[in-house]
């Protein structure tokens, strides 16, 4: 019997593999994996902490290495990530074990970039701020909460999933086949870097 981790690992090469064959190739591989885990630092046990590093780099590493071989010139990887690798304040919710998970996985963005980049592949990473979730979503934060946070953004808004969707696809295109390693949030202001 085959363990069930072993399973969930071989996922990433049955996804790209079926990808390659259904549209005779593969020209993008976008990577949004992951959950939410609101855990303080100290209340963390060593299995949160591997399933959040799991689902999130884990995920990215083996959907990219399978990925790869399919990719040729031109090709993209986009990863997303989360503001909870960027956000430490008090006034803001932290989500340590995520926030590590995140901040691990924009790093494989950049190591991946340096790779990648003389095969004319480009690897980027969105970062979204808080976004609107579908109804009946699991939510990290209660409305109360959000509604305080949302209050501190610059724009005075959260985010809609189309916005997102627009940097993914910019990540994704022609137009941005000179920006590799790079980061960019869709957050209304929340991270803003000096």
């Amino acid at each position: 019997m085959q363990h069930r981790g072993s399973r969930r690992r071989d996922t990433a090469n049955r996804l790209i593999a079926e990808a390659a064959s259904a549209f005779g190739g593969l020209d993008v591989l976008v990577s949004n994996a992951g959950f939410a885990d609101r855990t303080p630092f100290a209340q963390l046990t060593d299995a949160a902490m591997t399933a959040s590093v799991e689902a999130i780099q884990g995920a990215f590493f083996r959907l990219a290495r399978a990925a790869i071989p399919q990719l040729g010139e031109g090709g993209r990887i986009v990863a997303v990530s989360s503001f909870v690798a960027h956000t430490f304040r008090t006034d803001v919710t932290t989500f340590p074990a995520s926030a590590a998970a995140k901040a691990g996985l924009e790093a494989l963005v950049r190591a991946l970039a340096v790779e990648l980049g003389p095969a004319g592949v480009t690897v980027n990473a969105v970062v979204p701020g808080f976004i609107r979730k579908d109804e009946g979503a699991h939510r990290a934060i209660g409305p109360g909460t959000l509604q305080r946070q949302t209050d501190r953004i610059p724009l005075g808004r959260i985010g809609l999933p189309d916005d997102v969707a627009a940097a993914v696809a910019f990540f994704a295109s022609e137009a941005a086949g000179y920006v590799t390693g790079q980061t960019l949030h869709v957050d209304g202001g929340l991270v803003i870097h000096p």
